[in-house]
């Protein structure tokens, strides 16, 4: 059985970041796997906070379709 849940994330906006740093990032049992958003420059914040967080760097997209045919997310948000 696994430990932890794979988590995706669509939006790495305000919202988003925050959410991901301020709740989803501190609970030990969740990883985030990938993140998602189309603006270039918000992908990237996320990927730095999860890395800085955790020192593992999700897997980034722009279309939350390919986010959500990922085999490997457990659930998005």
């Amino acid at each position: 059985m696994r430990n932890k849940l794979n988590v995706g994330i669509v939006g790495m906006g305000n919202r988003g970041c925050g959410l991901m740093e301020g709740n989803i990032l501190k609970m030990p049992d969740i990883e985030v796997v990938s993140v998602c958003d189309t603006d270039e420059d918000n992908l990237n914040l996320g990927v730095s906070i999860a890395e800085k967080m955790r020192g593992k760097k999700p897997q980034t997209l722009k279309d939350y379709n390919d986010l959500i045919a990922l085999p490997e997310v457990d659930v998005c948000g």
